[in-house]
């Protein structure tokens, strides 16, 4: 979708950045910058973040749904392809496609408007 331009560069950090949340918050992972000495903390800070995930995972959650999180986990975490995705959901490729284009572009304007407190973790 990127390469066809149906999605811009903004959508895609935005995609990118809520899988990172989902996977410290949801899946229990750990942050990315920590691992690689970025800003290395002790366990004090790793919980800090893990909470900062969760609680913007549930406020994205709060604003696309269950089936846009499901679209999400599918497009992000699972790495589902736009053929395969479709094929699960049991919809034409373009439904689909639509669908994510929309999604997407609403991730992208729910991060943008995301209150200040959220972004401390």
């Amino acid at each position: 979708m990127r390469r066809s331009r149906a999605i811009t560069e903004g959508q895609v950090s935005a995609a990118q950045f809520w899988a990172t949340d989902y996977e410290i918050g949801v899946l229990g992972g750990t942050d990315p910058e920590m691992e690689h000495g970025a800003k290395r903390g002790d366990i004090h800070d790793a919980m800090i973040g893990r909470i900062g995930s969760v609680e913007r995972c549930k406020y994205i959650r709060a604003r696309i749904g269950g089936r846009g999180e499901q679209l999400m986990m599918m497009l992000m975490i699972e790495g589902l392809s736009l053929n395969d995705m479709a094929e699960r959901l049991k919809q034409n490729k373009r439904n689909t496609s639509g669908a994510l284009c929309f999604l997407l572009e609403q991730l992208a304007e729910h991060y943008a408007e995301m209150p200040g407190p959220l972004w401390m973790g």
